[in-house]
């Protein structure tokens, strides 16, 4: 089966398995309920205004589950940046402010 699920608000949006495939589970307590492969393919889009949106798909999955991709590390690495240049800033507003005391 394919299915097609845009997420737009990353808050409210997620993907469930119950909500999407509901046929999965088996509706009788007593049967024995089988167990399946699910493969999810991610195909992420960032909302850079800086360099224009850039797309990414999941490029491998890990044992444990998680995906990696090259869009999402550097979404990180300049989410890292961001957060950086503001703590600097924090760091000077406070300064600032001590001398203005």
């Amino acid at each position: 089966m394919v299915k097609e699920i845009k997420f737009l608000d990353p808050i409210r949006d997620g993907f469930d398995l119950e909500k999407n495939m509901p046929k999965l589970r088996v509706s009788d307590p007593t049967a024995v309920q089988p167990q399946y492969r699910v493969e999810l393919n991610v195909v992420a889009t960032d909302a850079n205004i800086e360099s224009g949106p850039k797309t990414g798909q999941a490029l491998s999955q890990s044992p444990s589950g998680h995906f990696r991709s090259g869009t999402a590390a550097e979404i990180s690495k300049d989410e890292e940046g961001l957060i950086n240049k503001l703590d600097d800033t924090i760091k000077k507003l406070k300064a600032a402010q001590s001398k203005l005391d």
